[in-house]
């Protein structure tokens, strides 16, 4: 469970990565701005989430 939720992280921060690159190469940055903005808030979601599971399996006893 713990490897899909890293592999998840991981391709949302490559996502983010693919929007910034858009974003440095467009005439329209507001679109791509908001993309990469979106991406980087699921992202943290994501990374905090990994970061509390270690500790849930304790939080159930």
């Amino acid at each position: 469970m713990h490897k899909a939720d890293g592999d998840s992280t991981c391709g949302v921060s490559a996502l983010r990565l693919h929007y910034a690159s858009h974003e440095a190469k467009s005439d329209d940055k507001t679109y791509w701005l908001a993309l990469v903005g979106l991406c980087g808030a699921v992202d943290i979601a994501m990374v905090i989430v990994c970061g509390c599971l270690t500790s849930f399996p304790r939080f159930l006893k």
